[in-house]
């Protein structure tokens, strides 16, 4: 009902366009009618209204009676394309013939018959042709119709299983942070305790750097000026040091990061600035923290400034977890990283623009 208001209402606006709707969609059925008993009843019923016409106004029409041929001819042109427009072609001059003699009046009949015969086949062969070119444009749309309603499925099948994904992953997320609470509780020994509360502390990284990517159950591939200054204070916060208030000194925007990017970048990140504020800006009375993020074409800088105690690792220092993860995680960005000592310490992370090969070699297929 809805839709015939609609369409009621539409006709009263715009009549001569609803016109055209109607004659757009008797050519559409009879061009995309496939079975042989459609074209050949429709090809037999203009053929009817041909000779009904003919014999009925004849008389009236007079020599006007020879255009009526163009009924059949785009009948038989749409049902049979470019051939059925050739016959009708080829047969139009003569079948106009035959109905003059049938009407006793032969002087109807064109003064040029030559001209006649060959404008009746180019009409015929434009008309078949434009019909099998309407046909197979009507095949691609149906194509990417349906590639559309295939893309459709695999984007909701791509969604559920990511939401599946991000719903696992936090499930063994909190079941390995669990096991090692429990150890912990059962453990007396004091070493073990601090490097199992680091333990999980890092995995608890990781599940804030997923969880900042799979927002409302959707890969959120976020931008490097949106991404970093979030991650920064969910991990300030999560710290629970209320003393930092972070400064962000933002100078590059709207560059995108891929999926690995931003998981390896919060990553290193996260041990930075834990690493700071619970073993350096703990020595200060009034800590402070500010974030960089510039660059240019080529890379993105993020550069963490502090005003604890200058820390450059040497010796045994580089040996440690924090350092060696950090170098890790660079390596997978093919970054390159260093430890500056200034009015306290800034740590710089450059990290190079990838190229767009390199990128979509990173999507899945």
């Amino acid at each position: 009902m809805i839709g015939a208001m609609n369409i009621s209402g539409n006709n009263k606006q715009n009549p001569r366009r609803f016109t055209f709707r109607i004659a757009d969609l008797f050519l559409h059925k009879l061009n995309t009618n496939n079975s042989i008993s459609g074209k050949l009843l429709v090809t037999g019923l203009s053929l009817i209204v041909y000779t009904a016409v003919m014999l009925l106004f004849g008389d009236t029409l007079q020599v006007s009676v020879n255009y009526i041929i163009i009924v059949p001819m785009v009948a038989i042109s749409t049902s049979f394309g470019f051939t059925g427009g050739i016959i009708i072609g080829v047969i139009g001059l003569p079948l106009n013939l035959l109905m003059f003699l049938i009407l006793g009046h032969p002087e109807f009949s064109p003064e040029s018959k030559l001209i006649a015969e060959v404008s009746g086949i180019f009409m015929g062969v434009v008309l078949g042709y434009l019909s099998d070119y309407y046909h197979d444009i009507e095949i691609e749309i149906e194509l990417r119709r349906a590639a559309e309603r295939n893309l459709r499925q695999a984007v909701f099948e791509k969604d559920l299983l990511h939401h599946e994904i991000h719903h696992r992953v936090k499930n063994n997320l909190n079941i390995i942070k669990s096991i090692i609470q429990l150890q912990v509780n059962r453990s007396k020994n004091r070493e073990f305790k601090t490097e199992a509360e680091k333990l999980m502390q890092r995995i608890y990284s990781i599940a804030r750097v997923h969880e900042e990517l799979f927002k409302g159950n959707k890969v959120a591939v976020p931008s490097i000026d949106e991404y970093v200054p979030q991650l920064v204070s969910d991990i300030i916060t999560g710290i629970n040091n209320k003393d930092i208030k972070p400064v962000f000194d933002i100078r590059l925007s709207g560059r995108q990061l891929d999926i690995a990017q931003a998981t390896s970048l919060g990553l290193i990140i996260n041990e930075v600035l834990t690493n700071a504020v619970k073993y350096s800006l703990s020595l200060v009375e009034k800590p402070e923290l500010k974030v960089i993020v510039r660059g240019d074409e080529s890379c993105s800088i993020i550069e963490l400034i502090n005003n604890a105690p200058a820390f450059v690792p040497r010796g045994d220092d580089s040996e440690g977890l924090g350092l060696k993860l950090i170098k890790s995680l660079a390596a997978q960005l093919d970054a390159e990283y260093d430890y500056i000592p200034v009015n306290g310490t800034m740590f710089r992370l450059v990290v190079p623009v990838k190229a767009a090969d390199e990128t979509e070699a990173l999507l899945p297929e």
